[in-house]
């Protein structure tokens, strides 16, 4: 598996990042470290710049992104958005796989469960909601919160 991390935000992109160059230069510089003290020590303010690589990149959502969490077996991602949408999306591609609707308000929070059956999501119309991953439906729905759901 290639190490990979996830960002979004506000300007509405869900992007993938390849980690593998940055790890690579993290170990060389360790192994340089372990060589000598001394010429660690020396080289200790010098920071050389490890190239990180977008491999997947989309137009995500309508408004910011406000949350994006990916699944245990790093075959999912999730976000959420102030359009009020939770999306899942296909890696290593994003390929989109479901819209979830249902929220009255932007979702701040999505995670999935620990065996990717299910995705929680919270949401500034005070509910958490629990949706499945196989269909998109919405399994259940918490309301009781008295403000914005994180």
């Amino acid at each position: 598996k290639k190490p990979f991390a996830v960002s979004a935000g506000a300007d509405k992109l869900l992007k993938v990042w390849d980690l593998a160059p940055c790890l690579e230069a993290v170990a060389q510089r360790l192994a340089e470290a372990a060589e000598g003290e001394a010429d660690a020590a020396a080289g200790a303010g010098k920071q050389g710049a490890s190239p990180l690589r977008v491999t997947a990149a989309v137009a995500a959502h309508d408004k910011d992104i406000n949350t994006v969490a990916v699944a245990p077996n790093d075959q999912l991602i999730a976000t959420g958005s102030q359009d009020r949408t939770a999306k899942v999306w296909k890696m290593p591609n994003l390929v989109p796989l479901l819209t979830l609707r249902g929220h009255k308000r932007g979702v701040w929070s999505v995670e999935f469960s620990p065996v990717d059956q299910a995705l929680l999501t919270a949401s500034g119309d005070k509910t958490v909601r629990i949706w499945s991953v196989q269909d998109g439906s919405c399994l259940r729905t918490f309301e009781g919160h008295l403000g914005t759901v994180l």
